[in-house]
């Protein structure tokens, strides 16, 4: 720490930190040598900070050209780095930064340019928006940064990123961060970055010792009675809950919110709305967020009980990502897993990705609850009673005595407040729909979202199956072509290769995304 600028160095104290994590200790001295860089690491290693202070050691207050560049994906994260550089830069006089993104005025951001910010901070939209307008010179930036670079290109932003490449000039530094490093990700380094370095942080120190690990076998049916015994089991305040897609999210909240105060967030929604939804989670105004990964991959959430992934993650990367939310700053957390029958096999293979046990467990039942609740009221009648809190209630109480029986009282008070839910042993219902499945093959059902419209046929779609991931066509099986979409099964032990095969392309035209059909 001692080598570090004065005033970034007053600044992080302040934030409290007083070490470096492994990732800084590798990378501020690379980006120091001025070396290109490519940093493979999961949330919560300290990353941002890693290229963050080094980059603010080099910015010149005094000069009014745009010095250093950030891309990233999403509004959240834009929106969190900015937040990030402003507390690492707060004794740095006369830093200016200015973040960019859609959804929000262009009108106010085009003014923030007149006041010659030395960095811009941007998602990679709207910065070709400006780049258009030639409203923002590129070409004397030190630093590039393309941060999350594996969601930009998961994110169909490939041109944009590509073009924005062009646009810099070639004696910049480039420096990407990306949590995993498929194809998409190697390709463009190898094109536009200057023999690069590659650093790598291990998987087994991705996943917190301070996070209690479970999952849970249950149908697709019963995941959200499912959820909603949990949080009554563990008397959870707050909760992040994942889903693979945003209708799912719809969906969950809409119904999630019959009984708790639920907020949601998705790419599909406004940004004034997304900001208002999590100003209310941080308040506690909402207890339970539901989102998808790419809308809550950039949230800085501080202090929730749990995570639940309500959809087992489509990529093993996103269970780090997913569950790091939770179990921070030595706190305690939980993450909760709801997987379908099929889907127990991938637990074990996450299991040896993560290096980390997750344990199985059985849902809670309704008696098991209601044991609880009794415990509960037990405790807390014990607490009022000898704290004397109910003197005031004696003369109402005995007149209800003389109406009700006293069990009928109890039982009433006991009813208050519980969550709907089934009263069925849902173990014992996936059990025996576990037990009539297992005489046949499993396999799994995947969607993607094209179709006759543009000539698709049962042949071209089975070839262009194959071309992507090598299974041969006679394996590709149950192939439905709709309008606009199409399905198809593969037997489950190929469904995560599939997935990872098929990351989104475009195909005469249009981009092409695959996801698993959820089973009703």
């Amino acid at each position: 720490m001692n080598n570090i600028n004065p005033m970034i160095q007053k600044a992080i104290k302040k934030m409290g930190f007083e070490t470096l994590t492994p990732i800084q200790n590798q990378i501020i001295p690379m980006i120091r040598d001025k070396k290109d860089m490519i940093g493979e690491s999961a949330t919560g290693t300290g990353k941002t900070a890693a290229f963050v202070i080094p980059i603010l050691e080099t910015i010149d207050t005094s000069n009014k050209d745009v010095q250093t560049l950030f891309v990233c994906p999403t509004r959240e994260l834009a929106l969190q780095l900015e937040a990030a550089t402003k507390e690492i830069g707060e004794f740095i006089p006369n830093l200016r930064t200015l973040t960019v993104y859609g959804g929000a005025s262009i009108g106010a951001q085009l003014k923030g340019l007149k006041r010659n910010p030395q960095i811009i901070i941007a998602t990679p939209g709207r910065l070709i928006d400006f780049l258009k307008r030639k409203a923002v010179n590129v070409k004397q930036i030190n630093h590039l940064v393309l941060d999350e670079a594996d969601e930009m290109l998961k994110m169909g932003f490939k041109e944009d990123i590509e073009e924005i490449l062009k646009q810099t000039n070639q004696a910049r530094q480039t420096l990407m961060f990306s949590a995993t490093m498929p194809t998409a990700v190697k390709n463009l380094a190898k094109k536009y970055m200057n023999n690069p370095t590659h650093i790598q942080i291990e998987t087994s120190q991705k996943t917190s010792e301070n996070i209690t690990q479970y999952y849970y076998t249950v149908q697709n049916k019963h995941k959200l009675d499912a959820m909603i015994r949990l949080i009554e089991r563990h008397q959870l305040t707050s909760a992040l809950v994942f889903c693979n897609t945003k209708r799912m999210v719809d969906d969950v909240a809409e119904e999630l919110s019959k009984h708790y105060a639920v907020g949601k967030i998705h790419g599909d929604l406004a940004q004034a709305e997304r900001t208002n939804t999590i100003r209310k989670f941080h308040q506690r105004d909402i207890h339970f967020l539901v989102g998808t990964d790419v809308a809550a991959r950039g949230l800085d959430i501080k202090e929730i009980d749990a995570v639940f992934n309500y959809d087992l993650p489509q990529k093993y990367d996103f269970y780090i990502h997913r569950i790091g939310r939770t179990g921070r700053a030595s706190k305690t957390g939980y993450s909760f897993t709801l997987v379908t029958p099929k889907e127990e096999s991938k637990v074990k293979q996450l299991e040896k990705f993560i290096k980390t046990p997750i344990k199985k467990k059985n849902i809670p039942t309704p008696q098991e609850l209601e044991q609880l609740q009794a415990t509960k009221l037990q405790v807390d009648l014990h607490k009022t009673i000898t704290s004397n809190d109910h003197q005031s209630f004696r003369d109402t109480a005995k007149d209800l005595l003389q109406v009700f029986d006293p069990t009928d009282i109890v039982a009433a008070l006991l009813s208050q407040n519980q969550p709907k839910i089934s009263k069925s042993d849902i173990n014992l219902e996936t059990k025996q729909s576990k037990q009539s499945k297992k005489s046949s093959s499993a396999r799994t059902r995947f969607h993607i979202n094209i179709g006759k419209s543009i000539g698709l046929t049962k042949k071209s779609f089975a070839n262009l199956i194959n071309d992507k991931t090598t299974i041969h066509n006679k394996n590709i099986k149950d192939i439905t072509i709709n309008s606009k979409n199409a399905f198809f099964s593969v037997e489950e032990k190929h469904s995560h290769f599939v997935y990872n095969a098929m990351e989104p392309f475009k195909f005469y035209g249009k981009r092409v995304s695959i996801q698993e059909a959820k089973s009703m």
